[in-house]
C-alpha cells in the first residue's frame, strides 16, 4: 500500500471517524487521545504527539492498522539515508520534514519532503538501506 504524506489528509472532528479506527488506536496506544483526526480517500490518520516527538498513526476505512509516521529532526537521520539523499537529482535541496515510517508488518522506510530554492516541493521515498525507490513531483 503506498504512503501518504501526513499534509495529504484532510481534518475532520472524532465523531466522523469510524469506532473501528478510535478503538484500534486507542489498543496500540493504551488508551491515548489523538490530538487531531485526518481521513484521505478510505484511510485515517490520528495524530498522536508524545515524549518530544509526532506519530501519525494510519489505518484503514475498517480499522485495520497500515503504517505509523513518525517525525524526526533530519540530525537523528541514520547515516544511510543521509548517503542516499546525496546520490539524488535533489541531493542539494533543503530537507523540510522527514518521516520515518513503519508499516503494519514491521518494515522501516524513510520519506523525505524537500524543498529548493525556489520554493518547490518534492516527497522522496527511500528504502531501509537509504536507496531512493520512488519521488513525487507534487510536494506533499
Amino acid at each position: 500500500m503506498k504512503a501518504q504524506t501526513v499534509a495529504s489528509f484532510n481534518s475532520i472532528k472524532i465523531k466522523k471517524v469510524p469506532k473501528s479506527v478510535i478503538q484500534s488506536f486507542k489498543s496500540m496506544t493504551n488508551g491515548a487521545s489523538a490530538e487531531n483526526w485526518g481521513v484521505y480517500n478510505n484511510r485515517y490518520q490520528a495524530t498522536l504527539k508524545k515524549d518530544n516527538s509526532i506519530k501519525y498513526y494510519h489505518f484503514n476505512d475498517e480499522g485495520l492498522y497500515v503504517e505509523t509516521l513518525t517525525l524526526k529532526d533530519w540530525d537523528e537521520a541514520p547515516k544511510k539515508l543521509k548517503e542516499g539523499k546525496t546520490k539524488i537529482q535533489q541531493k542539494y535541496w533543503d530537507v523540510k520534514e522527514f518521516y520515518e515510517r513503519e508499516t503494519d508488518k514491521g518494515d522501516v522506510s524513510y520519506i523525505l519532503v524537500l524543498e529548493n530554492d525556489k520554493k518547490k516541493l518534492n516527497t522522496v521515498y527511500f528504502d531501509y538501506e537509504g536507496l531512493m525507490f520512488k519521488k513525487s513531483l507534487s510536494g506533499y
